[in-house]
């Protein structure tokens, strides 16, 4: 049995396969480079959009934000053009709201048990 099959790989095929298989090459070959294209486009948009993405995320902020002594920041969260740190003095717990561009501190808020 293995003798009539390799018989019939060695026969040559017959213009209408070799036809068929010229047309199956030219499609794989385009479906691959429709592939490429569709890849290619995808990655152009990830790098598009991560190098347009809002200023608000690359907003400068000062160099350094002077706090009294004996000071500890507690945490720091970011508002608007403002910085609020919740510091913690002998006195008690303050919110400062900072300039994020100059540093400045703009306000301060106490707080205070009842």
């Amino acid at each position: 049995m293995p003798a009539a099959l390799d018989e019939e790989d060695d026969k040559p095929l017959s213009p209408e396969a070799l036809v068929l298989q010229r047309r199956a090459i030219r499609l794989a070959a385009l479906s691959g480079v429709l592939l490429l294209l569709g890849l290619l486009a995808v990655l152009g948009a990830i790098v598009y959009k991560i190098i347009s993405a809002p200023n608000s995320q690359r907003t400068t902020v000062a160099a350094e934000i002077l706090v009294p002594e004996g000071t500890r920041v507690v945490s720091l969260a970011p508002a608007d053009d403002a910085l609020l740190l919740l510091i913690e003095t002998d006195g008690g717990q303050r919110i400062l709201t900072v300039d994020r561009a100059s540093g400045r501190v703009l306000g301060r808020t106490i707080i205070r048990a009842k």
